[in-house]
């Protein structure tokens, strides 16, 4: 049976194979292109204080994941603009005639396009630009390499345009912050300069001490000019009080005097003159005692002139005369008086000076938290305004940004071998989906082929006796079991034992018992071995004859292949009375084998009939039971031959592999042949369900 689907399926395979040869010689040749490109983009560690916004203009269009690019390439947009450029520079035509930009051209060769993407070396940490293989297949070279290439050009073009919209995007965004910022520092300075025009000041801070400084010389000349006056008004009124105690006048001669008052501002400015040339010795011209001493000289001056201009005289009397020293007192009034005013005239304007001064000096504080703040806007908007024309001047000399670079173009010249169809691959495939298809056939068939399970069954199929059956055993116990049937101390299985009695029991003993098998998997050697084994252990003389010339397997099993036989005995190579020479003897009892003798291709068929009936008229002659195995009766005709010179045929039928319609078959050709009697043997039964069956496996098992 095994054979049967073995040639079954190779057939199916070999005819699906050569199906697939012609299948792969009758397809359309396909060429393959394959164009490197870069996709996706580098980390790019980008200005931290560039702002959000501004980097997501940017780098939406410069920079750009692997999965996006990848699934652009494999978009249908791009594939049409190659199919569409490729139709322009082939003038419409391709290599099968069909236009490149037509829908059928798209519907065939896309499906074909495809990306190979190489792995990360590190998937932990995996990079985000890789070297893409872009494989495209056409009906020519021209076209697999045209496509493209016009593929991987359509893609860098995309990426080129992307990435000059978002620079363009982040140049604009970038030029109207700076611009602003630009605005806001304009409008700092202009409030920087009304507020120094407005305070007559360059630097608030030196203003500021200046300012300080001048208070502090203002209220120190106030100390000053407020310690003389105190010292003049008690010299005045000391002055005073002395002239009250002298007479005014005194006897003596009439005379004509200068004014008191022009005396005193002389005195004043004399002793003034003297302060100053003091001072100078003691001080540079810039010091401030200088300075005061000098405005107070000219202050006195100026007051003296005035005065003396106004040329007052006084008279004398005739009889008195003024007392010189009442003169002198009254003089030292004048001057007291005088100074007095003189101070009093000069502290005024330092009051003056001092409270504009400290009116002045108490909007600094103000103006200072003013300018602080305008000053640290300026540095924000400094800050901003820089940062912008840095990122305008580099957004203006940047390249068209990140772009994916075509790493080689595909040449026409170098694909010369199509990639499909691969013949060597479809007559593979073909061949094992016909060996599948075959096998599936094969087996499909034998299920039809209905098996014989048990012996009741066969019974009443044939109406014939079961004389034995053999249980189903493991191949490795089953070929223990027969190797050991040569041995003396072999044990037959008990239904051949009970074949054995019955056969002696019956009112007409056989002396000839013909065992053949049906189906050609189906093997009667080892029945008919057991069988004249349990013969023989009966003390019947038993002869076993091997009549299978094709395979001599009876021969095999009691190790005597290759010995002369039966073939040489029908051949007439030996005189069938010389045929007691080769039998020979085995380790049984009462038992003995005639080999096949020499192979013969064509078996029994081509000897003589007298010679066969000849052969077994002998064989009755040396022994009570005389045991013939022969080929399968409906695979060969040896059985046929044998039939109506034997007295039962013992057919072997396997529960497992023969058919239900071949046992009526067999049943029908050794009827015809001439067979007296018929019996069966069942193979492969169930232990469970035959005679014997339990007893039979556990013995077996056992040894």
């Amino acid at each position: 049976m095994l054979k049967v689907h073995i040639r079954r399926t190779l057939f199916a395979a070999i005819i699906a194979g050569l199906f697939g040869f012609f299948i792969a010689w009758r397809s359309p040749k396909l060429y393959e292109a394959v164009v490197e490109v870069m996709a996706g983009s580098p980390q790019i560690s980008s200005d931290p204080t560039m702002p959000q916004e501004l980097k997501k203009v940017l780098l939406s269009g410069t920079v750009n994941d692997l999965d996006s690019d990848t699934g652009m390439i494999r978009s249908q947009r791009i594939f049409d603009d190659a199919l569409k450029a490729s139709s322009k520079e082939m003038n419409g035509t391709s290599s099968t005639g069909e236009d490149l930009a037509s829908g059928k051209s798209f519907q065939e060769l896309y499906p074909m396009f495809d990306l190979d993407i190489p792995a990360s070396l590190n998937q932990y940490a995996p990079e985000q630009m890789r070297v893409v293989k872009i494989r495209v297949r056409a009906y020519g070279p021209k076209d697999a390499a045209s496509i493209a290439n016009n593929v991987a050009t359509s893609f860098a073009n995309y990426r080129k345009d992307r990435s000059k919209k978002a620079v363009r995007g982040a140049l604009d965004m970038v030029t109207a912050q700076s611009k602003k910022a630009k605005q806001k520092l304009d409008s700092i300075d202009n409030q920087f300069r009304t507020l120094k025009l407005d305070h007559h000041i360059v630097d608030v801070q030196a203003g500021n001490v200046s300012m300080t400084e001048k208070l502090a010389r203002l209220r120190e000349r106030r100390s000053l000019t407020e310690s003389e006056l105190e010292g003049a008004r008690a010299e005045l009124a000391t002055t005073k009080a002395s002239i009250l105690k002298i007479p005014r006048y005194m006897l003596g001669s009439s005379n004509n005097d200068m004014d008191p008052q022009v005396n005193a501002y002389r005195t004043l400015m004399l002793q003034a003159e003297n302060d100053l040339a003091n001072e100078r010795q003691r001080y540079s011209d810039e010091a401030p005692s200088v300075q005061r001493a000098l405005e107070k000289y000219n202050d006195l001056k100026i007051k003296f002139e005035k005065e003396e201009k106004k040329g007052k005289t006084v008279k004398s009397g005739q009889l008195t005369v003024p007392n010189p020293v009442y003169s002198e007192l009254e003089g030292r009034v004048a001057t007291a008086q005088v100074k007095v005013s003189s101070l009093r005239e000069t502290l005024a304007p330092i009051n003056a000076q001092i409270i504009a001064a400290e009116t002045e000096a108490a909007t600094y504080p103000v103006m200072e938290s003013k300018i602080f703040d305008l000053s640290r806007n300026r540095l924000v908007y400094e800050e901003q305004y820089q940062k912008n024309q840095k990122w305008v001047e580099e957004l203006q000399n940047v390249s068209e940004g990140q772009t994916s670079q075509i790493q080689n173009l595909a040449d026409p010249e170098r694909i010369s071998d199509p990639v499909a169809p691969d013949t060597k691959k479809y007559v593979i495939l073909a061949a094992i989906v016909g060996s599948l298809i075959g096998l599936a056939y094969s087996f499909a068939m034998e299920s039809f082929k209905l098996p014989v399970h048990t012996s009741w069954q066969l019974a009443e199929l044939t109406a014939l006796p079961v004389a034995a059956s053999i249980p189903m055993m493991p191949k490795p116990l089953a070929r223990r079991h027969y190797s050991e049937i040569r041995n003396s101390d072999f044990k037959p299985i008990e239904s051949f034992r009970y074949m054995a009695f019955s056969m002696m029991a019956k009112e007409n003993r056989p002396g000839v018992v013909l065992f053949t098998a049906v189906g050609e998997d189906v093997d009667s050697t080892g029945a008919a071995a057991e069988f004249a084994v349990a013969m023989a252990k009966t003390g019947s003389r038993v002869s076993l004859v091997d009549c299978d010339l094709r395979l001599p397997r009876l021969s095999e099993l009691f190790g005597v292949e290759g010995r002369s036989g039966v073939a040489e005995i029908l051949g007439r190579t030996i005189l069938p009375g010389e045929s007691t020479d080769l039998f020979v003897a085995t380790e049984h009892e009462n038992l003995m084998i005639l080999p096949a003798g020499a192979a013969s291709a064509s078996g029994l068929s081509d000897f003589n009939s007298s010679h066969m009936s000849g052969l077994i008229e002998d064989l009755r002659g040396k022994a009570d039971m005389v045991v013939i195995n022969c080929p399968p009766v409906d695979v060969f005709a040896d059985a046929s031959r044998l039939a109506q010179y034997v007295d039962e045929v013992c057919m072997v039928i396997s529960a497992k592999t023969t058919s239900y319609r071949a046992i009526p078959v067999a049943q029908e050709i050794l009827h015809k042949s001439g067979a007296k009697d018929m019996s069966i043997v069942l193979t492969n039964g169930s232990p469970t369900e035959e005679p014997f069956g339990t007893r039979t496996g556990a013995s077996v098992a056992r040894r």
